[in-house]
């Protein structure tokens, strides 16, 4: 699980959207029915709370703390709202840190549209991969229409596979009115720890963000089974 799969222990792009998705012989059928998971633009930019963080305390009076700062003061441990100690409650000013929330399958992905970067009657969609992601990672537009695609592994892409003149390049594009279409959909691949390509993350509702001269951006920022 530190280095790469190797070339020939991964199925080609072709033979995992042909083939039938069958579970083998003695398989966890329910794992293997949670992939593709479904998810929503929002999710790749989902956030948590991590901690609170005081930047400078302040001091006041029990009685003051009561009126001015009811929140304090029931934190505080004052004996009673007329006290006057003047160092009876504190309070902060504070921010809370965030940290971002993994898509299921353990991956981060940054979403960046840019609006009238192509035709009006064209959308673009690009896959770029952080330094420290060099797995094999697939980006595919399709539903209603042909299977688009843009992948890359180890600092190289490719789109439209296998057309050797398509080497080096991260951007495909489709017809806006087939992309917008409700039934099309972007399905994210990647390799898995033992070598198969495997379709991880299915997002519908394209028409919500994108609209006809947009260039969406995806790119794999992290992925939680690459040795880093």
């Amino acid at each position: 699980m530190e280095t790469e799969p190797s070339a020939d222990t991964v199925r080609s792009a072709a033979e995992a959207v042909m083939e039938e998705a069958a579970p083998e012989q003695g398989a966890d059928v329910s794992a293997l029915a949670s992939r593709p998971y479904t998810i929503v633009w929002d999710d790749f930019s989902r956030t948590m709370p991590l901690h609170q963080i005081c930047t400078s305390y302040y001091f006041m009076s029990c009685r003051d703390c009561y009126f001015y700062n009811n929140n304090a003061y029931y934190l505080s441990r004052c004996p009673s709202p007329t006290d006057t100690n003047p160092f009876g409650c504190s309070f902060c000013d504070s921010y809370a840190t965030t940290d971002r929330v993994l898509l299921p399958d353990g991956d981060l992905i940054d979403v960046f549209i840019e609006h009238n970067a192509t035709s009006v009657a064209g959308i673009e969609f690009r896959l770029e991969s952080a330094p420290n992601v060099r797995w094999w990672k697939q980006v595919a537009l399709t539903g209603v229409a042909d299977f688009w695609t843009v992948w890359n592994q180890n600092g190289q892409s490719w789109c439209n596979w296998p057309e050797p003149q398509t080497a080096g390049c991260n951007t495909n594009s489709q017809w806006a009115e087939t992309t917008l279409n409700p039934g099309s959909k972007f399905i994210f691949s990647k390799v898995q720890p033992f070598g198969n390509r495997t379709d991880s993350y299915v997002l519908y509702n394209l028409a919500e963000r994108l609209t006809g001269g947009d260039r969406v951006t995806f790119r794999w920022v992290e992925d939680v089974w690459e040795p880093n």
